[in-house]
């Protein structure tokens, strides 16, 4: 009971935060990856699914002749998911490459690379901008797995006596017993003083030797080998302190181990430090990551669970190589490590196909190699349970059982190891965590307003990026972002807008070609959505799918036309021109829900000045201003407002006058058309 509540308290105090993706994936950056910006960046901001840590190489550019950028020191944002770093001075036209590293929320690092151009895009430019593992997956793999070994040696040290108890077996506590069980324990805390060391050093351990001293909680990956290694400590220093202890008082405590209440409670004290162990392991692994209390409770059932089949089985094997003479006493053993045995077969097998639907979505066992050496591990696991059922037969037919043994053991070593190897591989499933606020644009942004029931929408595409906030009437938009079921498949994501408001949206995307595909979109604050998007040349139509509680929603679709061209000169000439129209009609219809009736239209005479007096683009200016050709001489001129949410789409025809106006704002859509007298 103890030792299930001190892991609890371990995971209170290392799992509070959850992040969404245990391998860091680069989702959005800017200037963005394989994109092109018309002059110099001010800087390089990269932005992550999941928390990182930098590291001292974190963020790296070159010119198009291979020279380093210089750049400032990197910045987290506060959430750690955002990587920040000033160009310490203008870069001129070319196609740079942008190298990053970063340590993962599992403590592994990983590195990417991608490239943009300054200037005119370079023609056929594609980086292919992709996550993979940084030096050091290796050595952490094989660490990882002298870990494992060594958790497994310890628990089967501390259950074999009790399981021997069981059986009606006698077996003698040494001083060469406790000396294994310390070399086991100091084997565990060697391999989490080394993977410590890999994860300060950014994949070396060699590097990562140098800063174990001041940065062993820099992060929260290393406060957990930290926290491993000081456990291993404790048990190496336990065991070395028994075998210290003179043999007939070691005897005797062994004797009353378990029957007396005092041999008990040190049972449970000993188990502490490796169910702290187990419960390190279970807020660090790949399911907590992505099912949070739910996967890291299945990590700690199916760890302990191996530890113990694969610990129990190597002493019992040890037991039926130097027990031979005493064969009845051998039998013993094995029925009773038999009987445990089948209920950890079935534990392993139900714990780990949760795990592994946790993690790895079913599409993707056979398409990608995370899916393969899972399928690896699970037959591996088969065998192991088949050579334990020989092992069986054999004791029930009085055979031999030590060959099946041996075999099982084997197989179950080799289990380890591709756990330990699955730790360090990045799982196919992508993190949808939010986001604290949507990243930085980079080039001009076309905003786009629509409106559906009484559900406002805001789109803003930029260059490899389409964020799309909605507004309710009333709406609290200083509400927290939280995720809820989603609608629509993996392409859906509930936002909370305030204490009585959550919105819903999904989005279908199809390119100028009519090729259809679902948007994953993350959260990046209340009624905001963002995700990555690469525009093709022409129009996309964005199929939009939106709802808030108490609010109708429904569904529309708006067109973002790709590239779009600056408008403010266009903007400029446009109020210009109004600014000297004397006289002009307007007809105008407002609408606060879609689904309603139409209101009656209503005529005004107006002229220019008093018309610009009332719009937000009366002055001439607009934060987002991009124009777009239409038939003929005519155009489209899109404006964003994004600190109040308002749209405008004002339609120009071949001579420059306003002919139509549509504009959003979180409570209406105003549609107007202009009629000018002859002169």
């Amino acid at each position: 009971m103890l030792a299930v509540l001190a892991s609890f308290v371990l995971a209170l105090l290392i799992g509070t935060a959850s992040p969404a993706s245990a391998h860091a994936t680069l989702l959005f950056a800017s200037p963005s990856a394989d994109g092109g910006v018309a002059t110099s960046p001010s800087d390089l901001v990269l932005t992550f699914d999941s928390p990182v840590t930098l590291q001292a190489q974190a963020l790296r550019a070159s010119g198009p002749s291979g020279s380093a950028v210089h750049l400032g020191t990197p910045t987290l944002s506060t959430d750690r998911r955002t990587m920040q770093a000033a160009l310490s001075a203008p870069i001129g036209i070319g196609v740079y490459t942008v190298t990053w590293q970063v340590t993962a929320s599992d403590g592994d690092a990983v590195t990417g690379t991608y490239r943009f151009a300054v200037g005119p895009a370079a023609a056929g430019l594609s980086s292919s901008p992709r996550t993979v593992q940084a030096p050091g997956a290796l050595s952490t793999g094989i660490a990882r797995w002298l870990l494992f070994a060594a958790l497994a040696a310890i628990v089967g040290s501390a259950v074999t006596p009790r399981l021997a108890a069981r059986a009606r077996v006698s077996i003698r506590t040494s001083r060469r017993y406790d000396q294994a069980v310390a070399a086991a324990a100091l084997t565990g805390m060697l391999a989490a003083l080394w993977l410590l060391a890999i994860q300060l050093g950014g994949g070396s351990a060699l590097h990562g030797a140098a800063h174990m001293g001041s940065s062993a909680f820099a992060s929260r990956p290393a406060a957990i080998v930290t926290v491993e290694a000081a456990a291993f400590a404790v048990v190496a220093l336990a065991a070395l302190l028994r075998r210290r202890m003179p043999t007939a008082k070691q005897t005797a405590e062994a004797a009353s181990e378990h029957t007396s209440l005092a041999g008990l409670t040190r049972q449970a004290w000993a188990l502490i430090p490796l169910a702290v162990i187990v419960g390190a392991e279970s807020v660090r692994a790949h399911p907590h990551e992505y099912g949070s209390f739910l996967g890291a409770a299945t990590t700690f059932v199916h760890l302990a669970s191996v530890a113990l089949w694969l610990g129990a089985l190597a002493y019992a094997v040890a037991f039926a190589i130097t027990g031979r003479p005493d064969t009845k006493a051998v039998r013993r053993l094995w029925r009773a490590y038999a009987r445990m045995a089948a209920v950890l077969l079935a534990t392993v097998l139900v714990s780990g196909v949760t795990a592994a639907l946790i993690v790895v979505p079913l599409s993707d066992l056979l398409g990608t190699g995370y899916g393969q050496l899972l399928l690896v591990k699970v037959g591996l696991v088969a065998v192991a349970a088949g050579l334990a059922a020989t092992a069986r037969w054999r004791l029930h037919t009085k055979r031999l059982v030590l060959p099946s043994a041996r075999a099982e053991a084997a197989v179950l070593a080799v289990v380890l190891a591709a756990s330990a190897t699955l730790t360090a591989l990045a799982p196919p499933k992508t993190g949808t965590g939010d986001l604290a606020v949507p990243p930085p644009a980079s080039g001009p942004v076309e905003s786009l307003g629509a409106r559906t029931g009484q559900v406002g929408i805001d789109v803003q595409a930029s260059d490899g990026l389409l964020v799309v906030y909605l507004t309710a009437p009333g709406a609290d938009e200083t509400g927290a972002a939280d995720q809820g079921s989603p609608e629509g498949g993996a392409a859906a994501a509930v936002v909370n807008a305030g204490p009585s408001t959550s919105y819903k949206l999904a989005v279908v995307a199809a390119d100028p070609s009519g090729n259809t595909r679902k948007l994953p979109l993350h959260g990046c604050g209340s009624g905001c959505y963002v995700t990555p998007m690469a525009w093709a040349k022409g129009d996309s139509i964005l199929t939009l799918t939106a709802g808030a509680d108490t609010w109708t929603g429904g569904r529309t679709t708006v067109a973002v036309s790709w590239p779009p061209t600056p408008g403010d000169t266009a903007l400029s000439k446009l109020t210009a021109a109004l600014a000297n129209t004397p006289h002009m009609t307007v007809i105008e219809q407002v609408s606060s829900d879609t689904t309603a009736s139409p209101t009656a239209p209503r005529t005004l005479d107006l002229s220019g000045p008093y018309f610009l007096n009332a719009e937000p683009y009366g002055s001439g200016k607009a934060p987002q201003a991009t124009s777009i050709p239409g038939p003929g001489d005519s155009s489209t001129l899109l404006l964003g407002y994004p600190a109040e949410h308002i749209t405008a789409r004002l339609v120009l025809d071949a001579q420059g006058h306003l002919v139509r106006e549509t504009l959003t704002d979180p409570d209406h859509v105003t549609v107007r058309t202009f009629e000018y007298p002859e002169t």
